[in-house]
C-alpha cells in the first residue's frame, strides 16, 4: 500500500493520512485506484497528471461520468504517487499481498491475509510478515514458502536455501504459483531500471563480436535477460552490429552486449 504520513508542522487536512491500497478492479483515466476504507478517502489520477485524494464516496461517479479532472484535499503532479511533492505528507511504498482462499480450497494452516513487506531479507528477497495470523512469506532458491512466523529468526541467521512450511510456489514473485490461494499486489509493481524503454543511440566505431554463442537477442526473453546483466555488471551499454542476419535469411540487427562479446576492432 501507499502509507501517507504528515509532515513535521504540516495539518493532516481532510484526515487523509494513512494507508492506501490498490483497487485492482478499478482505475481512472487509465491510473489505478488506491483506497484508504478507514478514512473513507481514495487516491486517482486526473488525466492532466495530477494525483488528488478525494472523497471515497464520490469515486463510484467520477468512474461513471469517466471524469477527467476532479477536485480533492490534496493534490501532486507525477508519474507515480510516491514520486510526487505532496506539501502536507510523506509518501512511502509498503510492497504487500493479500493472499484470498480460492473457492473450494481449504486455508490450511490460516494463511489467508494480507503480508506486508519488512526490512528483513531471506535468499536476496524481502520477507513479508502476516502478523495478524502470525505467518511469514519468504523466499527459498526454488520459488517462495508460508511459514510460521517462530521460524523467522532461525531462517534469517542460517539463510536456508530451502525449507519446509504450510504452502509453496515455484514462481519468481510471491503473487503466481500457488494451489490454494489467488493473490492480488497491494501496489502494482515498481518497474526495475532495466525493465524501463531504452533509447538506440547511433553505433559508437567500436565492433564486437560473439563469443560461444552468448549475448545475441532474439526474443524479448534474451534481450531482458541481456539487459539485466549487462546493467549489474556495469559494462557501458550495448554495441548494435551491423549487418547481421537470423536464421531466416533477414537482417535483423540484434544488441550486443559489450560484457559478453570479445573485442575484435577499435
Amino acid at each position: 500500500m501507499l502509507l501517507f504520513s504528515t509532515r513535521s508542522g504540516k495539518a493532516n487536512y481532510g484526515n487523509c493520512a494513512g494507508g492506501y491500497k490498490l483497487d485492482p478492479k478499478r482505475c481512472l483515466n487509465g491510473k489505478p485506484v488506491y483506497i484508504n476504507e478507514e478514512q473513507g478517502r481514495f487516491l486517482g489520477k486526473t488525466a492532466g497528471g495530477h494525483w488528488v485524494i478525494g472523497t471515497l464516496s464520490e469515486l463510484d461517479s467520477f468512474l461513471t461520468q469517466d471524469a477527467k479532472s476532479f477536485g480533492g484535499f490534496h493534490s501532486a503532479a507525477s508519474g507515480d504517487p510516491e514520486d510526487g511533492t505532496w506539501e502536507n505528507y510523506e509518501v512511502s511504498r509498503l510492497e504487500g499481498f493479500e493472499f484470498l482462499t480460492k473457492q473450494g480450497q481449504p486455508d490450511y494452516g490460516e494463511c489467508a491475509g494480507t503480508y506486508h513487506e519488512t526490512d528483513a531479507s531471506l535468499n536476496g528477497r524481502p520477507v513479508y510478515l502476516n502478523r495478524e495470523k502470525k505467518r511469514l512469506l519468504g523466499a527459498s532458491k526454488s520459488g517462495w514458502v508460508i511459514a510460521g512466523m517462530e521460524y523467522l529468526e532461525d531462517f534469517l541467521r542460517t539463510q536456508p536455501g530451502s525449507f519446509g512450511g504450510f504452502h509453496g510456489s515455484q514462481a519468481p514473485e510471491p503473487d503466481r504459483g500457488w494451489t490454494n490461494y489467488d493473490v492480488q499486489r497491494l501496489l502494482p509493481k515498481k518497474r526495475e531500471a532495466w525493465e524501463e524503454p531504452w533509447e538506440r543511440l547511433p553505433s559508437c566505431s567500436v565492433t564486437f563480436k560473439a563469443v560461444a554463442n552468448s549475448g545475441v537477442c532474439r526474443s524479448e526473453a534474451d534481450f531482458a535477460a541481456n539487459r539485466r546483466r549487462c546493467l549489474d555488471s556495469d559494462c557501458g551499454g550495448f554495441a548494435w552490429r551491423k549487418p547481421h542476419f537470423n536464421q531466416f535469411g533477414e537482417e535483423d540487427d540484434p544488441p550486443v552486449c559489450p560484457s559478453l562479446m570479445a573485442l575484435s576492432n577499435s
